[in-house]
Order: structure tokens, then sequence, then C-alpha cells
């Protein structure tokens, strides 16, 4: 993953996670992923979740509390 300097956080890394679709897996494998590096990398992990659909009884937000 490369590395690319901010303007105004310098040390600070962004990762964005992609799918087609919903339920494909995207909030799960975010949190897998902010888990893994939270722990093993020991960085500091803030998800943000900036867009969430589809219907309120298939909503994934509780996987995102586990961390």
């Amino acid at each position: 993953m490369a590395k690319v300097p901010g303007g105004l956080w310098k040390n600070i890394v962004a990762v964005q996670i992609y799918g087609a679709n919903t339920g494909v897996g995207k909030t799960v494998f975010s949190t897998l992923l902010g888990a893994h590096l939270s722990r093993h990398a020991k960085l500091k992990v803030q998800y943000i979740k900036p867009v969430s659909t589809g219907p309120a009884d298939e909503a994934d937000d509780r996987s995102v509390y586990l961390l």
C-alpha cells in the first residue's frame, strides 16, 4: 500500500475499502482489518462508515462495535 503524504496530517494513513454491491463483506472486512492493525501493528484505528444503504433489518453496524 503506497503512503501518500497529507497536507495537514503527515502521520495518518487512510485506507478505503470498495465493493460492487450490498452484502459483499465490506464492513466485515474493514472491521477485521482494523482489528488486525490495532492489535498486531499497534496502530490507532478510527473507523468511519459514511454511508449505509439497504434495509434497516440487514444493517451490519453491530460488527463494527466488536473492535
